[in-house]
């Protein structure tokens, strides 16, 4: 009765682990140093299918919402390559920043690769406003007549 349970565990983690490195991600780590807030800064990393079948990439997530992906193909044969295009939106995104996109791929969609994205966004400066009084005085103001302020 142990075997079989063993048996089964293999039959089913066997098949999942063939595509966990069918997948390779260049580069898999991106470092965007020092940004200026506003303008949004794109990337590009290659997904190659280094595996022997056909593979389909189910789904591309970005961890948070200042980032946006998109995806050239989803179907790679062997040896095929596509690019993921990666913008990273800075305005409102100010301090530092370590985010991941996750690739899940392979025939159940249940491997999964991670692509890290870090650095720091410095913030618009500010100038300063100089308020004055809120109040000023127009003196005594009768009905109908005009007044200078």
């Amino acid at each position: 009765m142990k075997f079989l349970r063993v048996l089964i565990v293999l039959l089913v983690l066997v098949p999942s682990l063939a595509w966990t490195d069918s997948l390779k991600v260049t580069p898999s780590e991106i470092e965007l140093g020092n940004l200026k807030e506003g303008p949004p800064v794109v990337k590009k990393v290659a997904l190659t299918n280094t595996g022997t079948e056909d593979l389909t990439i189910g789904n591309v997530k970005a961890s948070w919402a200042c980032i946006t992906v998109a995806l050239g193909k989803r179907t790679l044969k062997q040896g095929e390559s596509t690019d993921v295009e990666i913008t990273y939106k800075t305005y409102k995104y100010a301090g530092k920043f370590d985010k991941t996109i996750t690739i899940s791929y392979g025939p159940d969609g249940k491997a999964q690769t991670v692509i890290s994205l870090n650095g720091n966004v410095d913030p618009i400066p500010m100038g300063n406003l100089e308020l004055g009084s809120r109040k000023t005085d127009v003196g005594t103001v009768k009905v109908g007549a005009e007044n200078e302020v």
